[in-house]
């Protein structure tokens, strides 16, 4: 950058303006003294006249000789006002050129952006394979990989441990959640491939099951909650009866009876069917059981 170097005063006065303003200012008062409480007839009107005209010939010489002084000390000042817009002006054009440059840089990396972009994508798919219908580039993108100092050897490395990752939490989920196993990948799909969701909803279908198991409950209020959990439609309801003679006469009838089992999936296939047929069922109460 150009150093400026000014031969100004800088915060030195600048010089006074040497004349004989005491000299002036004292015969101008003694003149304007003697006009104060004259008072002129029509003999001596003449010489009014004749004093206005001295003092307004004073008046104009003083005024014409400070606009000179004026011009005198400003005639630097506007000498370097002038060239210092001059200046100013060239870089207000250098301004508008860098905008320009800025403008032309900024659409190259764009360029370079999504070129890179692109390149990522088609890493992405090459690695993740059937996965990318499940698992869209969106679903795994680093903001940061768009960066000049990120590699592309880095970003494939990640991409790499990525894959294998969700591939090992899909697989765990299978493993672990067992009938609720389609559910569970749907929530870790589409929840951020969050693991710890799916397994929580895997754990709050299995308490829906104990539940069911523990007590009775009306087969439209466990479709219900079969459908706030996975989405399934509930079953329509059982045609109603049309004849009323027929429905007045209707004894609810009920059996007592125990299950052995060594299979828990028996049980369950059990309750399945008591459930889908619209049975009730529930636990023989303990004054009854054998």
């Amino acid at each position: 950058m150009v150093q400026m170097i000014f031969s100004a005063p800088g915060e030195q006065p600048l010089p006074a303006v040497a004349w004989n303003y005491e000299e002036v200012k004292a015969e101008v008062e003694a003149s304007l003294a003697q006009y104060k409480d004259r008072a002129y007839t029509p003999e001596t009107i003449g010489g009014a006249k004749a004093d206005r005209a001295a003092l307004n010939k004073l008046a104009d010489v003083l005024a014409a000789k400070r606009r000179e002084v004026k011009a005198q000390y400003l005639a630097p000042y506007e000498n370097f006002e002038r060239q210092c817009k001059e200046v100013e002006g060239m870089i207000a054009a250098a301004r508008a050129a860098s905008k320009a440059i800025d403008a032309q840089v900024k659409e190259f990396e764009g360029v370079e952006k999504e070129r890179k972009r692109g390149t990522i994508i088609e890493i992405y798919q090459s690695i993740a394979g059937e996965l990318v219908a499940m698992v869209p580039p969106a679903a795994v993108w680093n903001p940061k990989w768009l960066n000049k100092t990120y590699s592309i050897d880095a970003i494939r490395m990640e991409l790499e441990a990525t894959v294998q990752r969700i591939h090992e939490s899909m697989e765990t989920i299978r493993q672990s959640c067992g009938q609720d196993a389609p559910a569970c990948l749907d929530v870790y799909l589409n929840e951020g491939l969050n693991l710890s969701a799916a397994i929580r909803k895997h754990q709050q279908l299995e308490h829906i099951r104990q539940q069911e198991a523990a007590r009775p409950v009306a087969p439209e209020q466990l479709a219900g909650l079969r459908h706030q959990l996975t989405g399934e439609t509930p079953p329509a309801p059982p045609a109603a009866v049309e004849s009323t003679a027929e429905a007045a006469d209707t004894v609810e009838l009920y059996m007592d009876f125990r299950v052995y089992y060594t299979d828990k999936a028996v049980l369950n296939s059990l309750k399945k069917f008591l459930v889908e047929n619209h049975i009730k069922f529930g636990r023989v109460p303990a004054t009854q059981e054998k």
